[in-house]
């Protein structure tokens, strides 16, 4: 039912995230949480930039913009560059001990090979964790959410009873053209990392490294940069991203309906197969 790599790593990006918030913390950093900014202001004279919202204005030498899908309206062009990608995920409660749940129990890591993937794991307490894209339209109604990713977890595992969904959450994520990140500099004060295209836990890391070695310079930064390569997806203010993803965007639905319509097809193709295939070359093919 899905595919699994014995090389891959599983972590808890909430306890990554608090890790990461504390380390900043005790660098000197200030954190603002729920704090919107509303635009980015170039000051030409004094060689910075001026952030908005909707109660404050503060001043900075650089900025950068890594919020991935989650991009204002008001953020342009940045906004211009990402399409987003609504993302969700539930955990179960727990499988009774009499349910077989084969490399699961083990805690693998697994996910589909469609253009709309489903990514899932069994956690402890033997509680599924079942993750997948979807569209935008579901973000503001968890109880869908929640619905939509027990069927499709019930569609994959037909011979195993679900449990319910005991908790939902989903976000958006930032898909660039050709699913490459997004990291370069706009101009002498505005840097962009974005559009980790679903892989922002590992990517988003090496990214803020070489924004960083880019801001500090060579010199302030000689030792980090030796332990990291340049990146081959940085760009030049002279060679910005396309804002054609803004294009794609209004017709994320037709595209979503188009991608889920070809792993129907797939998926139909995989059962007739199945369905011809003797019982001995089914057990190989597990095997």
């Amino acid at each position: 039912a899905g595919l699994a790599d014995s090389r891959s790593a599983i972590l808890n990006p909430a306890n990554l995230h608090l890790a990461l918030a504390k380390a900043a913390l005790e660098s000197g950093a200030g954190l603002s949480e729920k704090t919107e900014v509303q635009a980015i202001e170039t000051v030409t004279e004094a060689g910075g930039v001026v952030l908005r919202g909707e109660n404050f204005s503060t001043s900075a030498q650089k900025v950068v913009v890594a919020t991935n899908g989650a991009i204002g309206r008001s953020l342009v062009p940045f906004r211009d560059f990402l399409i987003p990608v609504g993302s969700f995920v539930m955990a179960t409660a727990p499988f009774p001990e009499t349910a077989d749940l084969g490399l699961l129990a083990q805690g693998t890591s697994a996910s589909t090979a469609f253009r709309f993937p489903h990514y899932f794991r069994v956690i402890e307490g033997r509680r599924l964790l079942f993750g997948g894209r979807a569209s935008l339209s579901l973000a503001g109604d968890i109880g869908k959410c929640a619905e939509w990713l027990h069927q499709r977890a019930a569609d994959l595992f037909p011979g195993l009873a679900i449990p319910p969904v005991v908790a939902c959450w989903g976000g958006r994520l930032g898909f660039s053209l050709d699913k490459s990140p997004l990291l370069g500099r706009l101009d002498g004060q505005r840097y962009y990392a974005m559009g980790c295209s679903g892989h922002g836990v590992p990517t988003s890391l090496a990214m803020a490294r070489e924004v960083a070695c880019r801001i500090l310079g060579d010199a302030a930064n000689a030792d980090m940069r030796q332990a990291l390569p340049v990146s081959p997806f940085w760009r030049e203010a002279d060679a910005q991203p396309s804002r054609a993803p803004r294009i794609v965007s209004l017709c994320l639905p037709l595209v979503r309906i188009g991608y889920q319509a070809l792993d129907s097809f797939d998926r139909t193709v995989d059962r007739l197969r199945q369905a011809s295939m003797p019982a001995s070359a089914i057990q190989e093919t597990v095997h």
